[in-house]
């Protein structure tokens, strides 16, 4: 953070408040952190109470938000209106920037204006002084971050207090608002919020990776970030020992032969692995210590000219059984139904027929299917891929993953992009022939010191990757 930043930050401490939502719900422990906290970041907003469009609730270490807009159904970092969060933290509407009877004192927007007077994507900070001068930011300066990723009709956001040093307590308005090019306004809310005083210790690590049972297979998917592990071994050496899988999904072994990516896990990982990674262009790879029953061909319908889908898949035989286990990689970037997001979902549909076609040989097998989905369009990728797979002929299910330390399902973390944290990274299991005994997301930042020592882990060995590792116990 600039001087100037830290400053403007600085400002801010003095100006947010504590005021209750009469909307507040019960707080409930949450399983991860065991802290109690008024919300759990996952995309789910059944949690929150009431009917107002815009929606507010704090904790000690937290703002959260909740907005319902009516503008359509499109991702709001890649929408063609922008999305302004509002944020009036002194209740003072002749302080900050003036905007619909408040002073403005921080603000996000989401798909922000461009230069050339258009539409862009992502996200853009401002830190606004009492006298009205803003000073730039990023996301990550704020802690901010909303999910779900793709389209919805209603979304929750998370603000860091710390990192702004939100400390004092007084009544802070939020006010959401999307505007087109012309900043004419499509659709806005606004509500109060209540921040109790600040607690800065509540912020610190409080996660550690619990032991894998002796009845399941643990499965784990990780985005490797162009063949990171070849230039940064010893981070990825350390996460994978410390996660202790049976079966690993790999995305971005790109243009990696399958002989070098089993030399790198009989050198990092330890021997008796057997690495599936028949096609080095596309990246995806499985990696198994436990017996390999079946590899699964891959899908051959393509999604156009030479694009067959980014995925390998094999059945496995460990503690639970019989288990399908698939990695995945489906096109990126776009918006909800652009060209991009209609790709995903031809390379969802040839995956599930590929699957479905392996059911037919081994219809009692478990199944887990991992990796980058990239939804960040439309979630209808990942409903395709899911249909009718399931023992009872209904669909798969998303495992429910938060990150260990955190109460939040974020997967995807890149401080420096213009696009604040997401989830990208799913598994897919069948609930009908499994059990999950733990799911959780790893991030290094949020393991206490003592796991850190404890599992041979150093504070920054995520940041090796931009995704975060998913991890699910399956048992029968």
């Amino acid at each position: 953070m600039t001087r100037t930043l830290a400053a403007a930050a600085g400002t801010l401490l003095a100006l947010f408040a504590t005021a209750c939502a009469a909307t507040q719900p019960a707080r409930t422990a949450d399983r991860v952190t065991g802290r109690t906290t008024p919300i759990t970041l996952d995309g789910d907003v059944s949690e929150w109470t009431g009917d107002a469009p815009v929606r507010a609730l704090a904790d000690q270490h937290h703002l959260f938000l909740r907005f319902d807009p009516d503008t359509g159904d499109h991702a709001i970092q890649a929408a063609p209106f922008t999305t302004r969060i509002l944020i009036d933290a002194d209740d003072r509407p002749g302080t900050g920037t003036p905007v619909a009877g408040l002073g403005v004192d921080l603000a996000v927007l989401l798909s922000p204006p461009n230069a050339a007077g258009g539409i862009g994507i992502g996200s853009e900070v401002t830190i606004y002084a009492p006298a009205g001068s803003g000073v730039s930011a990023g996301h990550a300066d704020i802690g901010f971050f909303f999910l779900p990723s793709h389209s919805a009709p209603a979304y929750e956001a998370r603000i860091d207090r710390a990192a702004l040093r939100i400390e004092n307590a007084r009544p802070v308005r939020i006010r959401v608002e999307q505007t087109d090019t012309s900043g004419a306004v499509l659709w806005s809310g606004q509500t109060e919020a209540t921040l109790p005083r600040a607690d800065p210790a509540a912020i610190a690590p409080t996660g550690d990776i619990p032991r894998k049972p002796a009845d399941a297979l643990r499965v784990l998917s990780l985005n490797v970030l162009f063949s990171a592990p070849l230039q940064n071994p010893d981070a990825f050496k350390r996460t994978l020992a410390a996660v202790n899988a049976d079966v690993i999904l790999f995305q971005e072994w790109f243009n990696t032969p399958q002989a070098t990516i089993q030399n790198w896990m009989n050198t990092n990982a330890g021997p008796g692995w057997t690495v599936i990674a028949p096609n080095a262009s596309r990246g995806v790879a499985v990696a198994t210590r436990v017996p390999v029953l079946e590899v699964i061909p891959a899908p051959l319908t393509d999604s156009g000219p030479g694009r067959n889908a980014r995925f390998v898949a094999a059945v496995v035989e460990g503690p639970a059984g019989p288990t399908i286990v698939g990695s995945l990689h489906l096109k990126c970037c776009g918006g909800a139904n652009s060209a991009e997001d209609i790709r995903r979902n031809e390379e969802a549909a040839s995956i599930n027929a590929t699957l479905a076609d392996a059911l037919t040989r081994h219809p009692d097998a478990a199944m887990a299917i991992g990796g980058d989905y990239n939804l960040v369009g439309t979630r209808t990728p990942l409903e395709t891929l899911a249909q009718r797979l399931a023992a009872d002929g209904g669909d798969l299910e998303p495992v429910h993953a938060l990150t260990l330390g955190d109460a939040a399902a974020v997967t995807w973390v890149d401080e420096k992009s213009r696009f604040s944290p997401a989830r990208l990274d799913w598994i897919l299991i069948d609930s009908q022939r499994s059990t999950i005994r733990r799911a959780f997301t790893l991030d290094t930042r949020r393991l206490t010191p003592a796991a850190l020592q404890r599992l041979s882990l150093e504070p920054l060995d995520s940041q090796a990757t931009d995704h975060l590792p998913i991890v699910v116990d399956l048992a029968r």
